[in-house]
């Protein structure tokens, strides 16, 4: 259900991401260091990886397949710019996640997910403090993309600038997902109770 991006500067405290690794609703964690340094990127990955893995949430890895796969990550996330969604599936160990930013562009979701990935965002819903959205996505495209996929379903997420008290209004949208970063860590505190009343709501997640 929420799936949770690190800013793109700097790693948050351990004990803030073992809180929210923890919570029930997370199902997914990013580690989006944008220009950072790999060795720096490796210490974020080794850090978070066994607080992933101690609550079943899914470890992705931005931007970079090859440093995705030696760290042991559950999978990556690709933009436009980054390596092909077929080369990173060829890449990547079988079972691997790979996610798909498609922007406002159902075209190029369709050709991601003929190219094996495993769940397509859409964003930005709203404008973000921690990217410069080049493309705005609105919630009819979800029950697009669901209503072409009613056969073959492939997970979207929702993307961009999101508040926790956004996500119901989101998810009845249609997407599986919906990605957050200063949502969740401008108050953490706070976002634990959001997502406590969301799993009263919702139930139990599932991610894929």
């Amino acid at each position: 259900m929420i799936y949770v991006l690190s800013p793109p500067d700097v790693l948050p405290p351990l004990r803030d991401i073992a809180m929210i690794c923890s919570h029930p609703a997370v199902t997914a964690f990013q580690v989006r260091l944008k220009s950072a340094p790999q060795s720096t990127i490796a210490q974020a990955v080794h850090a978070v990886q066994p607080l992933c893995r101690a609550h079943q949430v899914a470890l992705i890895l931005n931007d970079d397949p090859v440093l995705a796969t030696s760290l042991g990550c559950d999978g990556v996330h690709l933009g436009s710019e980054d390596t092909p969604v077929a080369t990173a599936r060829a890449q990547m160990p079988a079972g691997s996640i790979i996610g798909a930013s498609c922007y406002n562009d159902i075209a190029l979701a369709v050709r991601a997910k003929d190219d094996g990935a495993s769940y397509v965002a859409f964003g930005a819903l709203y404008p973000s403090s921690t990217k410069q959205a080049k493309t705005r996505a609105t919630l009819d495209l979800f029950g697009e993309w669901n209503h072409l996929q009613a056969h073959a379903p492939l997970p979207s997420v929702a993307i961009g600038g999101i508040q926790l008290s956004a996500v119901p209004d989101i998810l009845s949208a249609g997407p599986r997902a919906v990605a957050l970063c200063s949502g969740i860590w401008d108050d953490v505190g706070a976002a634990l109770q959001h997502m406590d009343g969301l799993i009263n709501q919702y139930g139990d997640p599932q991610w894929m």
